[in-house]
């Protein structure tokens, strides 16, 4: 889980959306990011893509354990949404699309 400053609060999401830049190099995850002065994030998981919130929630727990690695180097607002279904992933793989959308921002 992220810090109370590290999380993107709802009004900063119409700003990401609106004024932000989009990447999509991965076959499984979209990024949205603005520039900021600190590293926040937020990963969102339709529930359209995965069914139950366990699984969502897991989901997310991984991602957001991965971003913590570039948490030092960035200073964006980022959204992460998950079109397709990861849980099927290995903990590597999900490491190794993630690495794919960050190399846009590092």
């Amino acid at each position: 889980m992220l810090s109370k400053r590290q999380r993107i609060k709802s009004s900063d999401f119409k700003k990401i959306y609106t004024k932000g830049r989009s990447v999509n190099k991965s076959s499984f995850l979209k990024l949205r990011y603005l520039p900021s002065k600190h590293f926040k994030a937020a990963v969102l998981v339709p529930k359209k893509i995965i069914k139950k919130r366990v699984l969502r929630n897991k989901q997310k727990r991984r991602i957001l354990a991965l971003l913590r690695s570039y948490q030092e180097k960035l200073s964006f607002a980022v959204v992460i949404t998950v079109f397709k279904d990861t849980k099927d992933l290995s903990f590597v793989d999900l490491e190794k699309e993630l690495k794919k959308i960050m190399e846009s921002l590092v």
